[in-house]
């Protein structure tokens, strides 16, 4: 013990130093009871010892599977059929996503919100076939549809002076028969029913009524020569074999007279064409193309021409015949595109012609010039 006057060798706080010295002289310190006891010493025992989780490599922490507790949560609150995996489900799900609307919940516990819902869905449903049916009927004319079938019966069904109509077409002899006959009988107006001459100049005038814009145009597709394979065993008979359209073995070579349009291969962006869905297959819009004449007599010199030099062969497996008209009178367009197609097996008659196996399609659009697409397509 050591008394309170030595203060230098004391380590005691301000609290306790204030305390002694309102004791005075008199007071002494326990260095015994200075400071904090020291706890006693305890032998620590441990059940487990796992493996920390840092001792490890960084690239393994991203490998741990810990169980995550919110998705434990998630699971237990969503409802029993929302748990079923599989593509059935799945597919349930995303219809009833499309389909579900406010009015759908709830209704299989009420039956009687489940009916208000129903009948509320029939009559929207029937509002929605009434306006569709207004929007697509109600653009329609009667005019247009007696200007269709006026422009159908001229060049399709009427045989002309030729007695070949355009839906007679059996082989590649009357193709042309068609084409120099009633096609350009009925593209070239020049006489009256009296057979007095009728003065256009060079325009034509269809019914005397539709103005021809433009001139006609035709245009074929072909197909390459050896496109198909020829057995082993008629290889030194047959020279030659064409095989069905497509794209792939389209012909794009010239041909014939080399020079002109006709006998050079022209692509679909360069004719700004589209293609053509057609009865045996889809075509494309390029090919060898040649334009009529605004006379009758320049487009059958035309013709003639094209005929004598085989423009359509072996290789040809579809025609192409466009033009269009302007009727002022009802203020309508009509776009006339006709489609004769060719199989590719061809037959031959007693006389040895070929006949053109296939079905001719022709469609007829008559619209009105304001409109951006056309408001009615007959096809046949």
């Amino acid at each position: 013990m050591q008394p309170y006057g030595n203060r230098a060798e004391t380590q005691l706080g301000s609290p306790v130093n204030c305390e002694l010295e309102s004791f005075g002289r008199g007071a002494w310190v326990n260095e015994a009871y200075s400071g904090s006891p020291v706890p006693p010493r305890r032998p620590i025992s441990t059940i487990y010892s796992p493996q920390p989780v840092f001792n490890s490599s960084p690239g393994s922490m991203s490998q741990l599977s810990l169980p995550n507790p919110y998705l434990a949560e998630k699971e237990r609150e969503l409802p029993a059929d929302e748990k079923k995996s599989g593509g059935c489900s799945f597919f349930l799900r995303a219809v009833k996503g499309l389909w579900g609307t406010a009015l759908r919940k709830d209704t299989k516990e009420n039956p009687e919100l489940n009916v208000k819902a129903n009948l509320k869905e029939l009559f929207i449903y029937i509002f929605f076939l009434l306006d569709l049916c207004l929007l697509t009927y109600g653009m329609t004319s009667s005019a247009t549809y007696y200007y269709t079938t006026a422009m159908t019966d001229l060049f399709i069904n009427s045989p002309g002076s030729g007695a070949v109509s355009f839906s007679s077409i059996g082989s590649m002899n009357d193709a042309w028969t068609y084409m120099e006959g009633p096609l350009l009988d009925s593209l070239y107006w020049t006489k009256w029913y009296n057979n007095e001459p009728l003065e256009n100049g060079n325009k034509s005038f269809i019914y005397y009524e539709n103005l021809l814009l433009g001139v006609p145009r035709i245009r074929q597709l072909k197909v390459k020569n050896n496109s198909c394979n020829v057995a082993s065993d008629f290889q030194q008979e047959i020279s030659d074999c064409f095989d069905v359209y497509s794209v792939k073995k389209e012909e794009d070579k010239v041909f014939g007279l080399i020079n002109g349009t006709a006998w050079q291969y022209h692509t679909e962006k360069q004719l700004d064409g589209s293609n053509h869905w057609g009865l045996l297959t889809t075509y494309s819009g390029a090919g060898y193309y040649q334009d009529l004449a605004k006379t009758r007599d320049e487009s059958a010199a035309i013709l003639e021409k094209l005929q004598e030099n085989l423009w359509l062969d072996r290789g040809t497996r579809v025609l192409f015949i466009d033009f269009t008209t302007y009727n002022a009178n009802i203020n309508l367009f009509c776009v006339v595109s006709y489609q004769c197609t060719r199989r590719f097996m061809a037959i031959a008659n007693e006389e040895g012609h070929q006949f053109l196996k296939g079905q001719k399609l022709s469609s007829l659009s008559c619209s009105s010039p304001f409109a951006h697409k056309p408001k009615f397509v007959h096809k046949l």
